[in-house]
């Protein structure tokens, strides 16, 4: 009889300690997606700033240029600016140039999303195969 009573009790110790595992791995996976929302929220956050801190140093530079008070070659231009350079011939390069820092900096962020992936896809898999245990 106390054998049958051990045996019962090692096996609600075994239960209680599989439900225990299980709600720590979905809690800890609740918490690592909500970390992973988080950093692609704040990796859309930063490109943003990104874009409008280059945008800004653009402008700053076809300022200087306009004024002549820039070093030579600080900014990739296809032609030389001067005072009867139309506002459109400035807006057509700072747009050039923009997308393609901008082309540069998304290839970046989509080559970390997908590393983002891979990994989300490999802790679903850990966790999968430890509620399968």
């Amino acid at each position: 009889m106390s054998l049958l009573v051990i045996r019962s009790a090692i096996s609600e110790l075994m239960r209680s300690l599989a439900e225990l595992m299980k709600s720590t791995i979905s809690e800890l996976m609740r918490s690592l997606a909500e970390l992973m929302r988080s950093l692609a929220e704040l990796m859309r956050s930063l490109a943003e700033l990104m874009s409008y801190i280059r945008a800004d140093e653009l402008l700053s530079l076809k300022a200087a240029d306009l004024k002549g008070s820039r070093p030579a070659g600080m900014f990739p231009s296809a032609h030389t600016l001067t005072e009867d350079t139309s506002i459109l011939e400035v807006n057509s390069d700072l747009y050039d140039y923009r997308s393609s820092y901008l082309y540069d900096l998304k290839m970046s962020i989509l080559e970390i999303s997908s590393d983002l992936y891979d990994l989300k896809m490999s802790i679903l898999e850990v966790s999968s195969d430890l509620y399968d245990y």
